[in-house]
């Protein structure tokens, strides 16, 4: 699940268009990312957004109910985070990088003594790599899925990570204008 909110600040001018739902947030972030001047963004009929520059038009369609039966509106799941910490857009490369080199679609995020370890692969029994940062906060473990590569690229420079034990992973990427959170859930094994 990822939520995002631009504030009006961050426009030249401003006139709201209501709430819209996105269909793939990954897409968006890199068809804003793509444009390197001013945009104008606007609702295009009932189903799209337009993007334009001036020179360039890129439509995408929204999300719709009809689509997708679970949008939740103005509240995110309550959530029980055992540990917090901010990491470096750098520092979640290093892990999807071996997440693509070990051939994996697991990483899992152990909170124990005062770091934080993200192990790709199983430890004694496949091929495996750990990348070790420092961190506050209780112990704490849990396994996230391929989605989590998707989401790194997505982030800015710096971002917030929280998690607790086989509960969802939260990471929110606090940007001068626009604050991005994305809720990834978790593999349970057993």
């Amino acid at each position: 699940m990822t939520t995002g909110k631009i504030t009006p600040a961050g426009f030249t001018d401003y006139e709201a268009i209501g709430e819209l739902f996105i269909r793939d947030s990954t897409f968006l972030i890199n068809l804003i990312s793509a444009f390197t001047e001013d945009i104008i963004i606007e609702k295009h009929g009932d189903t799209m957004v337009k993007f334009s520059d001036g020179s360039r038009e890129v439509y995408m369609i929204l999300a719709d109910e009809s689509i997708c039966d679970n949008i939740l509106r103005n509240f995110e799941p309550k959530l029980e985070f055992k540990a917090e910490m901010d990491l470096t857009r750098r520092d979640l490369f290093k892990v999807v990088g071996d997440m693509k080199l070990l051939t994996t679609n697991v990483v899992t995020i152990t909170h124990e003594n005062g770091k934080v370890s993200f192990q790709v692969g199983k430890e004694n029994e496949y091929d495996f790599a750990k990348h070790i940062l420092v961190a506050s906060g209780e112990d704490a473990k849990v396994s996230v899925g391929a989605i989590f590569m998707k989401a790194v690229d997505m982030l800015d420079n710096l971002v917030t990570l929280k998690i607790g034990t086989d509960i969802p992973i939260k990471m929110i990427d606090e940007q001068e204008h626009m604050t991005v959170s994305t809720i990834i859930s978790p593999i349970v094994e057993n």
